[in-house]
């Protein structure tokens, strides 16, 4: 027969194992969705990149003027289906682009699975010529932005140097 003392000691046992598994387990969902949201906001980061790369190439071109804006907004927009984008024309040979766009990450895998989706807000801003250059800087988000994409509900906005 077991005594009352090693029932009570093997039920504290098995309580502070339980604990202990528990709050470990819930440290590793913290660290997939730390390390979710920081993959979401790379993503969203070499999205603008990109969008800096693409900026560019138009103002090496031979447009100017509207024409130059609109080629500059277009080619953006067409690089994301859901990115939100918007200009305007600060001088005939310059130009500045408004993004808005979404990253997404995922991290871990099975009860350690983290993912998470973030805003980007920047403006891409530069002059024509043959060898421009694009500035790139965050800017408050628009108004209206959704509050979730194809991966789920979106969590926040992050910085391009963050």
């Amino acid at each position: 027969m077991i005594s009352r003392a090693a029932l009570r000691w093997s039920s504290q046992f098995a309580t502070a194992t339980g604990l202990v598994l528990t709050l470990t387990a819930c440290g590793q969902f913290t660290d997939a969705t730390s390390d979710a949201r920081e993959k979401a906001a790379q993503d969203a980061r070499n999205g603008a990149r990109h969008a800096q790369e693409t900026v560019a190439e138009v103002l090496r071109g031979p447009l100017r003027g509207e024409r130059l804006q609109t080629r500059a907004q277009e080619a953006v927009k067409n690089l994301w289906s859901d990115a939100v984008v918007s200009g305007r024309l600060i001088s005939d040979d310059r130009v500045a682009v408004d993004l808005a766009i979404t990253g997404y990450g995922v991290s871990g895998g099975g009860l350690d699975k983290g993912q998470a989706n973030v805003w980007l807000c920047v403006r891409l801003e530069g002059s024509a010529g043959p060898t421009p250059e694009v500035d790139l800087k965050d800017t408050p988000c628009p108004p209206g932005l959704p509050e979730q994409n194809g991966h789920g509900p979106i969590e926040g906005v992050v910085g391009v140097d963050e």
